[in-house]
């Protein structure tokens, strides 16, 4: 019997990339699948897909290789465990965290949550990291220019997902709700509203 079904995700994440296979197959649950989501939508996987089986549902995970069959993710580990929860929240509401990149270097982040509708339960989110050049900002759909700054635009269709910009020691970036309720006009504005925190 699984005890941390988390940990054994992270397990075969990890064992799949360093065998250097092309796909991973996990269990499915709603906690894996969600945290599946965000490692797609953060640029971290090539792409999932949930399939029915006999007996539940598995995910089936395609692995994102750069630069020849070098690994997108370099290192990932569990924090917070059953027996041991860890909770860090900002003074400001920001969520810190450190993340490396390919080389293995420190980079410093964050991610503020704003609700925009709690009852529909519709939430947006800005981001911020000193990795200047993330994978989940590595193809944008197009770029604009918004208050003199030149923004980065990803989009979902004819939605805007992301609206980014980078600075000389950082790059930042605004997240639409799950069902991209924000219209693109209003990204843009949020966008251009902000500024470099201190």
């Amino acid at each position: 019997m699984l005890t941390d079904p988390i940990a054994d995700y992270l397990t075969r994440l990890r064992n799949a990339q360093r065998a250097e296979h092309q796909e991973v197959e996990v269990p499915a649950s709603r906690l894996k699948k969600e945290i599946t989501r965000i490692l797609k939508e953060q640029g971290y996987i090539a792409d999932y897909e949930v399939e029915p089986t006999r007996v539940g549902e598995v995910i089936r995970i395609q692995l994102r290789y750069a630069d020849g069959r070098r690994p997108v993710i370099s290192g990932i580990e569990r924090v917070s465990r059953p027996g041991r929860r860890r909770y860090v929240k900002g003074d400001d509401g920001a969520r810190t965290y450190s993340i490396r990149d390919r080389s293995g270097k420190l980079h410093r982040a964050y991610r503020v949550v704003l609700v925009e509708n709690q009852l529909e339960g519709q939430y947006y989110g800005i981001q911020g990291t000193t990795w200047r050049d993330p994978p989940i900002l590595s193809d944008p759909s197009a770029t604009r220019t918004v208050k003199g700054r030149r923004m980065l635009l990803f989009r979902a269709g004819s939605r805007l997902r992301f609206v980014a910009w980078k600075t000389d020691s950082a790059v930042y970036w605004i997240s639409n709700t799950l069902n991209l309720k924000l219209s693109n006009a209003e990204m843009l504005a949020l966008a251009g509203s902000l500024t470099e925190p201190k």
